[in-house]
């Protein structure tokens, strides 16, 4: 009884954790490190105010201006199992995103496979995000990857990087609900199965300036760290 009773006290202290680093994140992208600074309505309830030289766009207005600023990943019937080899060209699945895993796939087509499916290539600075099973999880592509296309799972999407962060982008997407809290409520569903490039176009996100930008990422990375070393120790 006593070490269910530790068990207890010690899942509830992960809960805690794990909802301060959301809610700091939360705070801290939506209203900014100083205090002091005169506010401005955002016109979105769960934002509330912003700092007044902020400003709040969809997705859409942030990304870059090129054809490649989003692309879904093929339809299933164009890339089978009977595609998938055990080498050749990569093909960047859930399992890449989701362990931000860049050195190794289990995942392979053909080089033939691959000149046919040339529009669905991956490109360093690329951010790739889970659309089923875990979804809404974000990793950014590193220079020089691996030749290799999307897997029908994944979307990939290029931001301006003069108007937000890419490592910033991926933060909020994966340490935070403020994403996934808006495509629960764009479905009109308490769960959500499947992202689409529509929806995740509508995503709203706040525009802070640039140098402004830098200093709430490092420290956002700083306090998510730090957390999580101690989740870690907890769960361990």
């Amino acid at each position: 009884n006593r070490i269910d009773g530790i068990i207890s006290d010690l899942e509830k202290q992960i809960e805690t954790l794990q909802k301060y680093k959301k809610s700091l994140i939360l705070e801290t992208v939506t209203k900014g490190l100083n205090k002091n600074v005169p506010m401005k309505p955002s016109g979105i309830d769960w934002i509330g105010d912003i700092p007044k030289h902020w400003d709040i766009k969809r997705l859409k207005y942030l990304l870059e201006r090129s054809d490649e600023k989003m692309k879904v990943g093929p339809f299933g019937s164009m890339l089978s199992g009977a595609d998938i080899v055990n080498e050749g060209k990569w093909v960047y699945n859930q399992r890449v995103v989701l362990d931000d895993n860049f050195k190794e796939t289990d995942s392979f087509i053909t080089e033939e496979k691959f000149q046919e499916m040339k529009g669905f290539i991956v490109k360093g600075g690329d951010l790739l995000i889970t659309t089923r099973g875990t979804i809404g999880k974000v990793a950014i592509v590193p220079d020089n990857p691996p030749e290799g296309i999307l897997h029908p799972c994944i979307i990939k999407f290029r931001v301006n990087k003069d108007l937000i962060l890419p490592e910033l982008v991926k933060l909020i997407f994966n340490e935070s609900d403020i994403v996934k809290d808006q495509f629960v409520f764009m479905s009109n569903a308490t769960t959500i199965d499947v992202i689409y490039s529509y929806s995740l176009n509508e995503i709203i996100l706040p525009v802070i300036p640039m140098q402004e930008q830098k200093v709430i990422f490092d420290f956002l990375s700083k306090q998510c760290m730090t957390t999580d070393s101690i989740l870690k120790d907890k769960q361990e």
